[in-house]
């Protein structure tokens, strides 16, 4: 819950206490952890519920799965002071390592009787490009029509992320 202040989806911020764990050994990396508002749920005005990215998970109600997929060493305290970060506007620059996203190819299902000329081809990556050629005997125009279809995924999240300069 927000107690004073107004906070936007997106803004970036730690929380006194809160510190990252290592994702396979589990162990403190004596930083804090990062988190970031997705969604305004409720209030405004300095008051309100917000939705965070990613979910604190610190294991203390002591099941397998929270022992398996806790982020942090400890949950907040009650009044823990809230940092934000990445208050003074600047450009955003990404960087990642090749195998932190991944391109998943997908084939277009075009109909065959649709009276355009189709040719598919396949880049080295997998990835299918599709050109269809349609004449038009009303304003004897020729359209040209180039599509792509793919998805993006950020497998590994820990080998991605942006770098905004200038902050204090």
């Amino acid at each position: 819950a927000v107690g004073s202040g107004t906070v936007a989806v997106g803004d970036c911020f730690t929380i006194a206490g809160v510190y990252a764990l290592h994702h396979i050994t589990k162990q403190s990396t004596g930083q804090l952890k990062t988190f970031r508002i997705v969604e305004i749920v409720s209030g405004g005005g300095g008051s309100g519920t917000v939705k965070i990215s990613p979910a604190i998970v610190s294991a203390q109600g002591g099941s397998d799965a929270e022992e398996q997929y806790k982020n942090v060493d400890a949950t907040p305290a009650n009044g823990a002071a809230i940092t934000f970060l990445n208050t003074v506007t600047a450009p955003v620059n990404c960087f990642w390592h090749r195998d932190a996203i991944e391109l998943l190819p997908a084939s277009l299902a075009i109909p065959t009787d649709a009276g355009a000329a189709i040719m598919r081809a396949t880049t080295d990556q997998g990835v299918e490009v599709v050109m269809q050629k349609q004449f038009d005997i009303n304003t004897q125009k020729t359209k040209y029509r180039w599509d792509v279809l793919y998805g993006v995924v950020c497998c590994n999240p820990e080998m991605a992320g942006i770098m905004l300069f200038s902050q204090t």
